[in-house]
């Protein structure tokens, strides 16, 4: 793979995790039970930002932030995915 290639990854993670039924699943799938029993995924929503600063990390993983009502408040879920 080249150098070149890597923000296509990028591009793709993003939009695959932007879909918010995918997200939902992949969420459900990968959160720990503790975490995902407090979760009400059906008020899970995609968030503006990207928290990656350095370039040596952009080029491995892709982040997305989501907000989601939890059984005791608000919650956010950051989600970096290397890939």
């Amino acid at each position: 793979m080249t150098k070149s290639s890597l923000p296509q990854h990028d591009f793709l993670f993003k939009k695959f995790l932007g879909d918010i039924a995918v997200a939902r699943d992949f969420l459900e799938v990968h959160l720990p039970p503790d975490l995902r029993e407090r979760c009400d995924f059906s008020t899970l929503t995609m968030e503006s930002g990207s928290f990656i600063e350095e370039d040596h990390l952009r080029t491995q993983c892709s982040d997305m932030l989501y907000f989601v009502q939890m059984n005791k408040g608000k919650g956010y879920v950051y989600e970096l995915v290397e890939h």
